[in-house]
């Protein structure tokens, strides 16, 4: 926890894994767990498999699990965590997200953020181990309030990055506009100082 805390709290660093998958890890470790995803929703209202941890499989990573009808999608919109002792519905375990493994215990806990869920978090084991306790979802909770949190700070800095473009754009206009109406005003000026070495005439006129 005081790990992945520093982490977020120092955007300057320089890190070797992102928070989210360093919460992904971590959770992976001390839940004892086969897989661990972190799912956040896309702009076509699905659950995106953004982060996974696990024995080595990633090409869960990227994939899409149906809000409608699915667990994850069950603790997304409720905000209410699930522990299941073994999922005895096939169907319901490519809800789960989890791949080619033979899921067992299970752990679901949401993202909660200061505007409500932000994603899911989902800790599995295999078939046949023991099932998760009430400790093991109490440190869940707590592992994906860190990756809440995450998300929050990470939407808060691009934020202000684009804030800062947007004020160093208004700087750079404002100094392209000053320039260009000097340099306007000195043609002007070039301009009035060679007609009046000029005869009186059209040309001359025409350039005043």
């Amino acid at each position: 926890s005081a790990t992945i805390t520093r982490q977020l709290l120092s955007p300057g660093a320089a890190h070797e894994d992102p928070p989210l998958q360093l919460i992904a890890r971590r959770c992976l470790d001390v839940a004892a767990a086969d897989l661990v995803t972190v799912a956040l929703p896309d702009a076509d209202g699905e659950l995106r498999i953004e982060e996974v941890a696990d024995s080595g499989d990633q090409r869960l990573r990227g994939a899409r699990v149906s809000v409608a009808g699915s667990t994850l999608g069950r603790v997304f919109t409720t905000g209410r965590p699930l522990r299941l002792a073994t999922v005895d519905d096939e169907a319901e375990r490519p809800a789960l997200g989890a791949g080619q493994l033979d899921v067992g215990p299970v752990l679901v806990v949401p993202l909660l953020g200061s505007s409500g869920p932000r994603g899911v978090l989902t800790a599995v084991r295999e078939r046949g181990r023991i099932g998760f306790t009430e400790t093991d979802l109490d440190m869940a909770r707590s592992f994906a309030n860190h990756a809440a949190i995450a998300i929050e700070l990470a939407e808060a800095r691009a934020e202000q990055q684009r804030a800062a473009m947007l004020d160093e754009r208004d700087r750079i206009a404002a100094d392209l506009h000053d320039q260009v109406i000097q340099r306007l005003f000195a043609a002007g000026l070039s301009l009035q100082s060679v007609a009046m070495g000029l005869c009186a005439g059209r040309a001359t006129d025409r350039i005043l």
